[in-house]
């Protein structure tokens, strides 16, 4: 007990700063999305994964962000992108997540989700064009 209460005094004050970071990001994020997107499938999931990866969160709020994406008329390729990096990567947990688990894994675990949140929204896309 006495080692978990020193491991969370160390871990709550990168915590805290993540938690202020995503409610600094959020709203700036959310505001001018439409313009951020070319209508370019690849282009626009590149995108959509930097900034869902930036502007994390839980995936049941992913689909009602996506929807609101969707309704605003973004790409549904940009759409997955930014739900699927909106709920593995974790840009702001990366201090948190390299203290505990090592900055390797933290990098790598982080890159390795941006590159297949694009794979994945292409994937999707191009799947739906068939049906």
């Amino acid at each position: 007990m006495k080692k978990a209460l020193v491991q969370m005094r160390g871990i709550l004050p990168i915590m805290m700063g993540m938690v202020m970071m995503v409610n600094l990001v959020m709203p700036v994020a959310m505001k001018g999305y439409k313009s951020l997107f070319s209508g370019n499938m690849v282009v626009d999931a590149i995108i959509a994964s930097i900034v869902g990866s930036i502007s994390v969160g839980n995936p049941v709020t992913s689909y009602i962000v996506g929807r609101n994406f969707l309704d605003q008329g973004v790409h549904l390729a940009a759409v997955t992108a930014f739900m699927v990096a909106w709920a593995t990567i974790g840009m702001v947990a990366i201090p948190l997540e390299a203290s505990l688990f090592g900055k390797r894994f933290a990098l790598v675990r982080n890159m390795t989700n941006l590159i297949f949140s694009v794979v994945i929204a292409i994937a999707t896309q191009l799947t739906l064009n068939l049906l």
